[in-house]
Parts: C-alpha cells; structure tokens; sequence
C-alpha cells in the first residue's frame, strides 16, 4: 500500500474538511425503532479462510476492544478521583496507558477507519461521515464499501479467527466476517431512520436478536430513565421533546439518544460475550463523544452563554452518564477476566470539557463542532505482556499493528509499523493482505439503495 506524497495529504486534508459541513443533519425520528418488521436480509456472502494466512499466524488470548469516542484523561482524571469509575480506574492500575495522539482533520469517521486498516484516510478512502449513494444520488451515512484497504476485522476472519465488530462508523454494509457484524446502521446517535436498512448486520439470521434489543431498549429508556438523570423533568416536557425530528434539537432528546445507543451496543457485547468469548471483540460507544458536544458546553465553570438555570439543569449530566458507562465497563471486563482476554481501550481524539473551550462556537454546529475536539485521547492495554505503567504517548494509526500483535497475526506492508509502547511488534514476516481484499471487494455488490436523509 504506497504512502501518498505530503502534499496530497495536505490537500486531502483541506477537502475533507471542506466536505465535513453538512454532515450532520437527519431524517424524522422513529417513534419506536426496533419495532417496525425486521429489514429484508441481503444476501449474504460467506467469510473467507487464507491457508497461508492462517498458518503463518499464531494463536493469542482473546481481545477485548472498548472504544470510546471522544474519551480525554483531563476529563476522566477528576472522576477516578472522585471514586465515579471504579471498573475503570481498576483497569488503568493493571494496564499500560497514556495518551493517544489524533490525526487532522479530527473526524471520527476518517480516525477509526485509520486506527483500523493503519493507513491514511487518503488511502483508506473514508472522507466524510456521509456520501452521495451512486445511482440514486441521495446523501446516506458514509458506507464500508468506500474502505479501499482491508480493516482488522478482515485480516482476523481470512486468519481463521473469529471477531464480532459493535457499532463502528462506517461498517455498513455489514461484511461477512466469521462472526457478528453490528454495523452503525443499527440505531446511532445522528443517524435518525425509521428502521435499520437491509445489510446492517452480519450475518442476516442475527437480524431479529439486534432488533429485539433495540426495541426493548428504546422503550426502557423512556421518562424514568431521563428522570434519573434529570430530576427536574415533568412528564410534559418530556413528552414535549424526547421524540424531536433531530438529535440536537434538545438536550433531552439528545439524552435519550446518547443513552439508547450505548445501551444498546453494551447490551449486544454482553450477549455475544455471554454465548462464546471470539478472538477479538470490538465495541464502539459513540456517546462519549455525543454527550460531549450537547452537555460539554453546560460543565462547569459556566460559560458565559449558559444561562444560570441551564447550567443548574445540566451541569450533572456528564457524570452521571460516565458512572453508567462505568458499569458497563465493568460487566465487559468482568467477562473479559473470566476468558484471560487481553484488553485494549483507546479514543480517537479528546475532548474539551473544561478549560479551552471554545465560549463563541457551537459544540454540535456543522462547521464548528471539531473545534470541541481536543487533539490527544487516550489508550490502555491491559495483558499482551505490557508492564502496567503511565506510557508513552501513542500515534492513532500505532493501534492496528498493536492489534497485528496482540490477535498473533502478521505485519501489514504499508500500514504504521511501531505498535504502542511496550508491545511487541507481530513477529511473523509481512503478509500483503491487500490483493485479497481488493479481490473480494471486486465481487462484493453496491450497498443496497436506502432512504436515508441528509446527515
């Protein structure tokens, strides 16, 4: 995979900013998703084993990927001291951490894709969170088929591994991986459709086990649930603005948002964990970035464009939602310890949640919401040999051969090459995995045509 030259990378750079502006509106909100018939299945193509591959790899504990949008040491330190992420803090004890270095332009859907495949987003091809679907030229939530590079989820199924992958940006289409594919088309915090469109998961008999939770879960987290976190509200606000058209039309809708999606995605890690433990298991929770950029703005000390009842009103919301975050950290890892699984946290950038935030600029606006982005987030990994210990700082892209590495598969030619500090590098010869993926992509239909509106 050739390195493009600098200057390209720079103005690739400066389009995809460009191309951010836009990308965040939605369509009408469903009253009930998860309720509606289940999305025909598409038809689904079988995962792949490479013998070569295979062989040339080594077996390795199970992984454990937590990946949390957005999460920032300046933000988490004040809670662990406060005793309000007790999982978490346990597991920074036992575990290698430091910071995460991001990468410009700082948009989740181009820093995932690269901490997963290790290149560019000028060679993976993930330029924005949305895209102009060919044929039809509606604007839908950026897919998996703009990937030019295989991912880690690849590379572990042609191994002969098993992986399950939970809620990543750009994972839709589902692809045939040898175990669950959950993709973002599921239910996410900005991508408002009513239902899940055919080809969101892999394979398709899971359909009806991801609906149903979905279903569950929205209709649990309804006023008593909000009331948990905002004592204050009546039943008639509530009804007033917990079913809005667009996520970030109120804090309450955004809260009932945020909450359904990380629940959600918890929910379905805990059940694919409870079945049987696979060789790498990745789950994304975009809410730590998501409650961000609607209740960062209100987190002390107020800002003066917070009036003092809203401040008042939302000012407790962070932490109680990073203290449920917390328990569900706990179920993971608690699921995690009894496999000897080997666990791995990382953000794909900060956030500014207290000194540095911008006081004239929207932390949810089209143009303006990066600006809410801080550039180091955070990593940990706990087993894979590492000594528990502050670290150095890593590079976003050092996780993909630190993943290489811990799941005992080979090294990919022109991908970062340096896993984080205090992991081996893989130690099997090179192995070009990208002729296979361009052969099986080749193959692989366009996405199926969705309705799904402008983001």
């Amino acid at each position: 995979m050739p390195r493009p030259p600098a200057a390209l990378l720079a103005l690739s750079a400066l389009l995809v900013v460009a191309l951010a502006a836009g990308c965040r509106r939605s369509a009408p909100v469903p009253s009930s998703p998860g309720t509606a018939a289940a999305a025909p299945a598409v038809a689904a193509e079988r995962p792949r084993t490479i013998g070569e591959l295979e062989r040339r790899s080594e077996k390795r504990p199970p992984v454990l990927f937590v990946a949390l949008d957005g999460a920032d040491w300046q933000q988490l330190e004040p809670l662990l001291a406060r005793g309000a992420m007790p999982n978490l803090a346990r597991l920074r004890e036992a575990s290698a951490w430091g910071e995460l270095e991001t990468e410009v332009p700082p948009l989740s859907p181009l820093l995932w894709t690269s901490m997963f495949t290790g290149v560019s987003p000028v060679e993976h091809g993930v330029l924005d969170f949305s895209r102009f679907q060919p044929g039809t030229g509606v604007r839908e939530p950026i897919t998996s088929d703009e990937r030019q590079v295989p991912a880690i989820w690849n590379l572990v199924t042609w191994a002969g591994r098993t992986v399950d992958v939970l809620g990543l940006w750009a994972t839709y289409p589902a692809e045939p991986v040898s175990g669950v594919m959950v993709s973002d088309r599921l239910f996410g915090f900005l991508n408002v459709e009513d239902e899940p469109p055919p080809g969101a998961i892999y394979p398709p008999e899971r359909e009806s086990w991801a609906h149903d939770r979905l279903g569950r879960i929205w209709q649990a987290t309804g006023f008593d649930a909000l009331r948990a976190y905002l004592p204050w509200l009546s039943a008639d606000e509530y009804r007033q603005h917990a079913e809005s058209e667009r996520p970030y039309d109120h804090p309450i809708s955004a809260l009932r948002r945020i909450l359904v999606e990380t629940r959600l995605y918890g929910a379905l890690a805990e059940s694919l964990l409870a079945e049987r433990v696979p060789d790498l298991l990745i789950v994304y929770f975009q809410g730590t970035d998501s409650i961000g950029h609607v209740f960062a703005p209100y987190a002390p000390p107020r800002q003066p464009a917070v009036s003092p009842a809203d401040f008042e009103r939302y000012q407790g919301v962070p932490e109680r939602y990073f203290r449920e975050l917390d328990e569900q950290l706990g179920r993971l890892l608690a699921a995690a310890e009894r496999a000897g699984a080997t666990v791995v946290v990382a953000s794909d950038h900060g956030f500014y949640w207290g000194e540095g935030r911008p006081d004239r600029l929207s932390s949810f606006a089209n143009a303006t919401a990066a600006k809410w982005h801080r550039k180091e987030g955070i990593w940990m990994v706990r087993g894979g040999g590492v000594r528990p210990g502050r670290a150095a700082t890593g590079a976003l892209r050092q996780v993909f051969p630190s993943l290489l590495s811990l799941t005992g598969l080979p090294a990919a030619p022109g991908t970062e090459a340096r896993p984080l500090h205090g992991l081996a590098a893989p130690a099997a010869p090179p192995y070009d995995y990208l002729p296979i993926h361009r052969e099986l992509a080749s193959r692989r239909r366009p996405a199926p045509p969705t309705a799904a509106a402008d983001r």
